[in-house]
């Protein structure tokens, strides 16, 4: 095998390539692609370039920087967007149950509304499944202020419309598909109906920069750290606590953890939800 078949030929071959790639997505986008992983950025990199038919990355980084779409579609691509209604039931029974209640009690106590970020949330599955929890506990949409962001434009606009395909709602109980949902044009089958839509707002965010907004009740932010650098995700975890006032309550990924900093600003709740609150006096 010649030293430019090998698997380090190939990236020492590939690299200029890489950073002509993350200049122009840092130029065109702001996006610093040096944030994510490098064996999960050339995996869905050459997802991408699987699509578009170009496998040498040279010439697809030539086709990026003469075509504005492919970059949309390479960053589309980036940014896993694997989402559903009530995603791990047992996490939102935790929700329903017992986080959810508490919270409201305090936000009733200091007469002010709830708040609560969804991080990473593509297309918006996860926030409307909290805004239906919050219905079903009785609180008006006028209680609640959710925030929805993601890197992804094209998820977030999805989330802004509402509408959804039968596989993402597998997890919702028939009563409530009835009840929060009407039908929709194809190719989607159900959006949400208004009441539940009207208490929440989706913006583009970089989870990496200030949190968009602070004295948050919950924030969940699932299966974003696994895909950065372990060196960033201090940075991440600090932000997340800046967002949230003192006791409120933090969601992660089930297979991610605290780490640096962040394993003193968070108390556990249900580690096996990967549930924690937000320490006071920290």
């Amino acid at each position: 095998m010649s030293p430019d078949a090998s698997p380090a030929g190939r990236a020492d071959r590939d690299e200029p390539a890489l950073r002509r790639l993350r200049d122009l997505v840092q130029q065109v986008r702001g996006i610093d692609l040096a944030v994510y992983k490098r064996s999960y950025l050339l995996r869905r990199l050459a997802v991408r370039q699987r699509a578009a038919g170009i496998p040498n990355l040279a010439d697809y980084v030539a086709r990026t920087a003469a075509d504005p779409a492919e970059i949309a579609a390479f960053l589309h691509a980036l940014t896993v967007n694997v989402s559903e209604f009530f995603r791990n039931p047992s996490l939102f029974r935790l929700l329903e149950e017992q986080l959810l209640p508490e919270q409201l009690a305090a936000c009733a106590r200091e007469r002010r509304p709830f708040q609560a970020w969804s991080a990473g949330c593509a297309t918006g599955d996860e926030v409307y499944s909290i805004a239906i929890l919050l219905a079903r506990l009785g609180l008006p949409p006028a209680g609640a202020e959710l925030l929805g962001t993601d890197l992804d434009s094209e998820a977030i606009a999805v989330a802004r419309a509402g509408a959804y395909e039968p596989g993402s709602l597998r997890e919702v109980p028939a009563a409530v598909l009835q009840a929060c949902f009407e039908p929709a044009p194809p190719p989607r089958s159900w959006k949400i109906r208004s009441p539940q839509a009207a208490r929440i707002q989706f913006r583009v965010h970089d989870v990496l920069r200030a949190p968009p907004r602070r004295g948050q009740d919950l924030v969940l932010c699932r299966n974003l750290l696994i895909y950065l650098e372990p060196s960033l995700h201090e940075t991440v975890l600090l932000h997340l606590a800046a967002a949230l006032r003192p006791g409120g309550v933090l969601v992660l990924g089930r297979v991610e953890r605290l780490s640096g900093a962040g394993r003193s600003l968070f108390e556990p709740i249900d580690l096996r939800e990967r549930t924690y609150r937000r320490a006071r006096g920290v």
